[in-house]
């Protein structure tokens, strides 16, 4: 399960259903609040986290994970709009990889999931295609 963190619902849709087109299990969060609920019932195998937030940012996200055994382990993907600046912070503060949002550059940020978690599941990726409305985005 992968778990998207941005409250832009655009872009949190469309990584959705990209990443289940792709064979990945995906939920949506919007906000740090549906964030941390999440991780608190679930244990992700990657998190890809949006760094401007309406109520906070993504290293808050980020250190709030640090801080718990389970969920410090957890590869995290920072993907934002933002500049250089923001990029060296989020490195700093942790994160496995950082990607420019640019215009929803999908073929970096697919290239960093495979590498962080393998690529999806085939069979997931059939069963999508044939009923892409069977789950919602979070």
């Amino acid at each position: 399960m992968l778990l998207i963190v941005d409250d832009y619902q655009d872009t949190l849709e469309a990584l959705v259903r990209i990443l289940r087109l792709e064979g990945y299990e995906a939920a949506g969060a919007s906000s740090a609040q549906e964030a941390m609920a999440f991780l608190g019932a679930n244990t992700p195998s990657l998190v890809v986290l949006d760094y401007n937030m309406g109520d906070t940012n993504g290293l808050t996200i980020l250190a709030e994970m640090k801080k718990d055994p389970r969920l410090g382990k957890i590869p995290v993907i920072m993907f934002s709009a933002n500049d250089q600046h923001v990029k060296e912070m989020a490195l700093s503060a942790g994160v496995d990889a950082y990607v420019t949002k640019g215009s929803l550059d999908w073929a970096e940020l697919h290239r960093e999931i495979i590498r962080l978690v393998g690529m999806g599941k085939p069979q997931a990726r059939a069963e999508e295609k044939r009923n892409p409305r069977a789950k919602d985005a979070g």
